[in-house]
């Protein structure tokens, strides 16, 4: 299986224009979810030049462990 990479607008947002529509794979704040990535609670970002992705197997396994508790 092929990992591929997304960005933060994919895991927070989702693609509500796409056709069928992509609903948010984790909905929450950019804040927030940049204060999980400081606390150790969501994975690191991989750095691409200026641009931040996560490998789509490290959000899948985050959403399968269950909710993230604040």
């Amino acid at each position: 299986m092929i990992d591929r990479f997304i960005d933060l607008k994919e895991i927070i947002e989702g693609d509500l224009e796409a056709d069928p529509p992509q609903p948010a794979l984790i909905p929450c704040g950019r804040t927030a979810w940049y204060a999980y990535v400081k606390q150790g609670r969501v994975p690191a970002p991989t750095k691409l030049g200026r641009r931040s992705f996560w490998r789509l197997s490290q959000i899948e396994a985050l959403i399968a462990r269950g909710p993230i508790r604040p």
